[in-house]
């Protein structure tokens, strides 16, 4: 597919544009000069990576610490603190920016829109989660969820956006925003789970059998949009004997069980599935559900 790039002015906000003939999806991404620099990069990347056309619009941000910024804030980094335009810098979108590219390019308006953007940018989409339903999916790559307010923040509202994508660095994990430090602990555990798996299987091969018990459906366990899913969980699975998934719920408690706690919980037989590509093959989980009764 050729992609076609042009600069444009749209209320004197200077947007970049990747365009195609017939995009099924929307990409909008708030810039700097330095994302600018390497945003043809960028869009090769996920040219390589998805089998979807789109349309990239990428927009120059003026004043980075203002325009991004969901509420004042004082300095964090030098002397510059933090203004509260990003309700303005939405509207630009919602009002503005979407309407202009629909109708410059012959787009329906019901094309899923997905909004990302990079530190600063991650954060003010993230914000804009919750804020607006406009967007059918959010990227933030290394968000700035350090910014003050922001745990009391996401502590007392809803995102409002089907899908959320969280990249996450080797600092972010140290920060004290719960969420961040959840994916960064759910990547280390999964790979220790998995480390003692393997060595147990060099150990003892098939004579003994391996169980693990998790809070989570593996519905869930399989998403690749759910929190805890990570690089490791496929891996894990397909090299484990069983599965006691599910949380425990203590109005279905029920103490004749083996094996599990609450009625809701299915003891799966995995002993047969060894490979990832069995294991995305299952389309009805329950019907390796061993009745662990």
């Amino acid at each position: 597919m050729t992609y076609k790039k042009e600069e444009l002015n749209v209320n004197d906000t200077r947007c970049i544009v990747y365009s195609c003939n017939s995009p099924k999806y929307i990409l909008i991404q708030p810039v700097d000069e330095h994302d600018i620099k390497v945003l043809d990069r960028e869009v090769e990347l996920i040219l390589n990576d998805v089998g979807e056309d789109f349309l990239f619009i990428a927009f120059k941000i003026s004043d980075w610490n203002n325009d991004l910024s969901p509420w004042n804030a004082p300095a964090v980094f030098g002397k510059d603190g933090f203004g509260d335009g990003a309700k303005n810098t939405l509207s630009f979108i919602e009002d503005v920016l979407i309407d202009f590219i629909c109708e410059k390019y012959q787009i329906k308006n019901d094309i899923p829109i997905i909004l990302g953007g990079y530190s600063l940018a991650g954060l003010f989409s993230l914000w804009s989660s919750y804020q607006s339903s406009s967007f059918n999916a959010i990227v933030g790559a290394s968000p700035s969820v350090w910014f003050n307010g922001w745990e009391e923040f996401i502590d007392k509202n809803s995102p409002l956006s089907n899908v959320i994508y969280l990249s996450l660095g080797d600092k972010e994990e140290k920060t004290k925003n719960k969420t961040m430090v959840r994916v960064g602990k759910a990547i280390q555990k999964q790979e220790e789970v998995l480390n003692i798996i393997k060595r147990f299987r060099e150990e003892f091969h098939n004579d003994k059998d391996i169980w693990i018990w998790t809070g989570r459906t593996i519905e869930n366990l399989l998403d690749k949009e759910f929190i805890d899913h990570t690089e490791y969980t496929d891996d894990i699975l397909c090299n484990i004997d069983y599965l006691i998934d599910g949380p425990f719920i203590l109005e279905k408690r029920n103490l004749m069980l083996k094996y599990a706690g609450s009625e809701n919980q299915r003891r799966i037989d995995l002993r047969k599935i060894d490979t990832i590509d069995k294991l995305k093959s299952i389309g009805d989980w329950n019907k390796l559900d061993c009745e662990v009764r």
